[in-house]
């Protein structure tokens, strides 16, 4: 199980291995976070990590989570402003941080999974060129499944799949892709040769 010992440094957590305020990271099989908070060598497991962690950044940040967040927010505002309820077909990482953005940051940073977070911000890109692009068309109302029991409907990432779909304002049915025929985003309109390919710069 993966052990990490970051020491507090003004609003900085700093990779040591003791100081006279501390914490461990330690990591089940699972990648749960199991956090302990340890003053002057007397330690103690820390229920609410966000609670406790949300004042502290990581000193050492390879890719700056900043950025990576301020996207997230914008394609959460995407997903509540359409009643949308989003399912990504593979990295189950990627949905944490998009539902549970600062505990994904002191997970995966604290363990310094650089791999994962990258793919993050691959995906994260993704995403909100994804949401940018629908909009710009113009979206009248989705077409995907709804769920039954919360009312949203489905947005369906990282499949070939016909199944995100929406209406314009004219009316015009469109399907959506993302990694889908070489292109970064892939829109269709439905009975119809025209299509769009967007790749991002």
């Amino acid at each position: 199980m993966p052990v990490y010992t970051y020491c507090v440094s003004d609003k900085f957590l700093v990779n040591c291995e003791k100081g006279d305020l501390y914490y461990i990271f330690e990591y089940t099989k699972n990648n749960e976070l199991l956090l302990s908070k340890c003053v002057k060598e007397t330690c103690y497991q820390v229920e609410d990590v966000i609670s406790e962690l949300k004042t502290y950044k990581f000193l050492d940040e390879v890719i700056r989570f900043d950025e990576i967040l301020n996207k997230i927010e914008e394609f959460r505002h995407f997903l509540i402003k359409y009643n949308l309820k989003i399912y990504f077909i593979g990295e189950d990482s990627i949905l944490e941080a998009i539902y549970n953005p600062l505990l994904y940051y002191y997970k995966y940073y604290g363990l310094r999974d650089y791999k994962r977070i990258n793919l993050l911000k691959i995906w994260i890109d993704k995403l909100v060129l994804l949401s940018r692009s629908m909009e710009e068309i113009g979206i009248s109302e989705f077409k995907s499944h709804m769920d039954s029991l919360d009312g949203r409907y489905a947005l369906w990432v990282n499949t070939d799949d016909h199944v995100t779909k929406f209406l314009d304002k004219k009316g015009s049915l469109f399907i959506v892709w993302i990694n889908y025929k070489g292109c970064d985003v892939f829109i269709q309109k439905e009975n119809s040769n025209e299509n769009i390919c967007i790749k991002k710069d």
